[in-house]
């Protein structure tokens, strides 16, 4: 009936004198320069990526030289993409202040069936690397890609395509959608849009430390928005159609068993295309679930994809499609 007399803990005696506690509130604001340089790299075959990153590098160090402007980064590398290992990849791999990002900016273009310039190669195949989804090489960078192409060739800005995908894939985050110029069409109004706007993106991403500006379509060529399920979907279990003769004899009830873990046939992606387009569409769907295959901690109905064009279904395809699978 009465409160108990509560017990009062004997004091710890101080060796030092006790640590003031941290006051709650928000995080301390980012720096107002970076550590780092804005890197600009180029994969060029005709010289057309390399005329356009120079350009915007010194454009940036033009700014940088105007007194009253206020920048984030203190300097601007313009250099081949081959060239990342040894003067970007030491500064990539350290950590930046808390919350921020080290820059890059990524201009190429694509030569010969989709591939990548030659002084490009290099730095496409470290993207590209397994080991690096696992190692995130990139966790601190912040990047913006301009693909060069013409829409008349087959593989329309592969290699822009496939650095803005493969970089995401091994830590970076995107500054702003991917720009594809078409040298056929708009190629001059596709360029001076990314020239207006990418420094100001770059820095604004690399400054809040995410891509929580970027547009949800663009942000669905990650593979981090293709979750797949965790869980085997619930059976659904038809309607019984109302017989016409004497019906069967009822079966015993019960729960229908679950489905299997994994199909015992490939996901088929076919296209039809005669720019190129759907053709790269459909490779980089097949790209991502290779990449979702190649992820340990995800689960997966299918156990591998294939992709070709569509009118090789009746030897590929239809062998599978006409087998009953599972039931």
């Amino acid at each position: 009936t009465e409160a108990p007399t509560p017990v009062v803990p004997a004091p710890i005696p101080a060796t030092t004198a006790p640590a003031a506690p941290k006051e709650s509130g928000p995080l301390p604001p980012p720096p107002e320069k970076s550590d780092s340089p804005l890197f600009i790299l180029y994969g060029s075959a005709t010289g057309n990526a390399e005329s356009i990153a120079i350009d915007l590098a010194e454009t940036y160090e033009a700014i940088l030289g105007n007194p009253d402007t206020k920048t984030y980064f203190p300097s601007v590398v313009c250099m081949e993409a081959d060239q990342f290992k040894k003067k970007c990849l030491p500064t990539w791999e350290t950590d930046p202040v808390a919350g921020t990002k080290h820059g890059l900016v990524v201009v190429a273009s694509t030569t010969g069936n989709g591939d990548a310039p030659e002084n490009c190669g290099r730095f496409v195949r470290f993207l590209k690397r397994k080991s690096n989804v696992d190692a995130q090489p990139l966790r601190n960078v912040g990047f913006a890609v301009l693909g060069l192409g013409d829409t008349n060739y087959d593989q329309f800005c592969q290699t822009g395509k496939i650095l803005d995908k493969k970089m995401v894939e091994v830590g970076a985050i995107r500054a702003k959608p991917l720009v594809c110029a078409d040298e056929a069409t708009d190629m001059e109004e596709s360029v001076d849009q990314f020239m207006e706007q990418v420094l100001a993106d770059i820095e604004r991403a690399c400054v809040e430390g995410d891509a929580s500006f970027a547009t949800m379509s663009e942000m669905k060529k990650s593979q981090e928005t293709f979750p797949l399920p965790t869980e085997a979907p619930t059976p659904v279990v038809p309607a019984p159609i109302p017989a016409t003769t004497a019906p069967a004899a009822p079966k015993e009830s019960g729960p229908l068993p679950p489905p299997p873990e994994k199909s015992d046939s490939p996901l088929f992606i076919l296209y039809g295309s005669a720019t190129g387009n759907a053709e790269s569409i459909a490779i980089d769907l097949a790209e991502t679930y290779e990449a979702i295959l190649g992820n340990p901690d995800t689960k997966t109905y299918f156990p591998s994809v294939v992709c070709m064009e569509a009118d090789q279904f009746k030897k590929k395809c239809l062998p599978t499609w006409e087998t009953d699978p599972v039931a």
